[in-house]
């Protein structure tokens, strides 16, 4: 299942780069290159609308500013809509690759960056949930893991953080012995977390900016783990109630009404819903 950041963090507002810092900063770019004017570019990723977003950052990407920070983070972003926006996992995965090496220059040149501290996680989080096979999975996770540390220390406020984290101690409390083993020969010590941890992560998260389609699942996943049923039927009958902008939303709406059933003792409820985004066929 594709990691999915909520649309309120996609919606949240872009800060420049004097708030970042609380001083006047220089754009991070190549020598000799004029300032980038992203304001269109913008518009188009804040209306979800991925495909365009990212033929235009692609014809614009040059030798001359391939390393520009705001670049990068930005086609980092407009891949991760259209692997959302793509029903083929294969296809899904080949986006996210493409985005994560842009947002793996962007944080090489500027680590502290807001943008990047956001966007590193997110798509490193979504890659490892679509990982082929274990070794790769862990390596992925862990590399989030220092992501999203990073980024909690520098932007305490945000709540999707929390729920990145939130959702990668569920996944580590739910590793399989062989992905422990695997951790194990890759970085010395499996990852250790709780269900309990997962939960508090999750519901400061809530707290902070409630409704997000995929923090409502993994809080009814996590009370369902820790054996509360009756507060595992209630978010999971929230998410399944809720209205997606994507494919990965209608798989998480989906996945919540299966496993709804499994507690109720009812069958599965309805198909997987189309979506109306930016499709990624359309690059």
């Amino acid at each position: 299942m594709q990691f999915k950041a909520s649309q309120k963090l996609l919606d949240s507002e872009r800060p420049s780069s004097s708030q970042q810092t609380g001083q006047s900063v220089q754009p991070q770019m190549a020598p000799d290159y004029d300032a980038i004017n992203f304001d269109d570019i913008d518009t188009l990723l804040d209306e979800y609308k991925g495909a365009e977003a990212h033929q235009q950052l692609i014809a614009i990407k040059n030798d001359s500013n391939k390393d520009d920070v705001g670049l990068n983070w930005r086609i980092g972003h407009a891949c991760y809509i259209l692997a959302n926006c793509s029903k083929e996992e294969e296809q899904r995965r080949v986006l996210l690759l493409e985005g994560y090496e842009h947002i793996r220059n962007a944080y090489e040149k500027a680590p502290n960056d807001h943008n990047v501290l956001r966007w590193a996680p997110i798509i490193t989080g979504s890659l490892s949930e679509n990982a082929n096979g274990h070794k790769e999975r862990i390596k992925y996770g862990h590399e989030f893991k220092k992501y999203v540390d990073e980024a909690i220390q520098q932007l305490p406020e945000d709540f999707a953080l929390y729920h990145m984290r939130g959702r990668f101690r569920f996944e580590v409390a739910s590793l399989s012995m062989i992905e422990r083993g695997v951790a194990s020969v890759l970085f010395g010590s499996p990852p250790t977390a709780t269900y309990q941890e997962a939960l508090e992560d999750l519901l400061k998260a809530e707290e902070m900016d409630s409704g997000a389609i995929d923090n409502m699942l993994y809080l009814g996943k996590t009370y369902k783990a820790l054996g509360n049923d009756k507060e595992a039927r209630r978010w999971l009958s929230k998410t399944s109630k809720s209205e997606g902008i994507d494919f990965v939303d209608n798989e998480q709406i989906q996945e919540a009404r299966k496993l709804l059933a499994e507690i109720s003792g009812g069958e599965e409820e309805d198909e997987l819903q189309e979506s109306d985004c930016d499709t990624a066929e359309e690059i």
